[in-house]
Order: C-alpha cells, then sequence, then structure tokens
C-alpha cells in the first residue's frame, strides 16, 4: 500500500511538472532587454519607451512579465524601488527588434529617477 502511495505522488508531482513548464519558461538568456529609454515628470508616472528586445531562442513569445528597478539622484544609485508589469506585445523568433516607441507607463515616476535595469521574468510560448 505505501508503494503505491508512493509511486502516485511522484507520477503525479512529475507530470504536473511537466505540464507547468510547457506552459510558460523561458530559458535564461534566449529573451534580453538590449536598450531602452526613460522619461517622468514632477510626481507622477514612469514612462518606459523604445525598448530594444533580441530574442535568441526559435521560439516566439508574448506577453513578457518585466521588472524595472529605480533609483533616484538623491540615493547614489541605490534602487529605491521595483516595479513589475505585463508587457502586451509578441516577439517573433531569433529577432531583434524596437517596441513601444510610443511608450507605457510602468510605476510612478519623477525626473530625478533613472531606470537602473530592466529584465525579463517570464514569457508564454505561442504556438
Amino acid at each position: 500500500m505505501k508503494y503505491n502511495l508512493f509511486v502516485f505522488i511522484f507520477i503525479f508531482i512529475f507530470f504536473s511538472d511537466i505540464r507547468y513548464s510547457n506552459s510558460k519558461i523561458i530559458p535564461k538568456n534566449s529573451i534580453t532587454v538590449e536598450d531602452w529609454s526613460f522619461y517622468g515628470t514632477w510626481g507622477a508616472v514612469a514612462i518606459i519607451h523604445s525598448l530594444k528586445i533580441k530574442n535568441n531562442s526559435n521560439k516566439k513569445y508574448k506577453n513578457l512579465k518585466v521588472r524595472i528597478c529605480y533609483s533616484s539622484i538623491s540615493s547614489n544609485g541605490n534602487i529605491i524601488s521595483t516595479q513589475t508589469g505585463i508587457l502586451n506585445i509578441e516577439i517573433p523568433a531569433m529577432s531583434e527588434k524596437i517596441y513601444l516607441r510610443e511608450g507605457i507607463t510602468l510605476g510612478a515616476g519623477a525626473q530625478s529617477m533613472n531606470a537602473l535595469n530592466f529584465e525579463i521574468l517570464d514569457a508564454e510560448i505561442v504556438n
């Protein structure tokens, strides 16, 4: 009885992991943000625009989950804020292109802030 329960649990965990990994997974450095622009107004929103995104993978992705880290002039380069969001764009396989030229709001911003780091956390694979 214990053996059957162990086999059942092992199979359940194994197959649930496979199902999850096929739905959303991006290998490290398969999608990179090469360059971006940032601006903010006095005590308003942070606008990210002109993202240069490179897809080194042979798979097409969409709905990128991203995180950006902000610092301020007075913080000596230390991170004062992070913001996550979803970019509703589709990235072809083996491509390098500039997206969101018109800009997207991603967090609060100010003229004294700098965008330090922009990273891709997750993405959906397009079949």
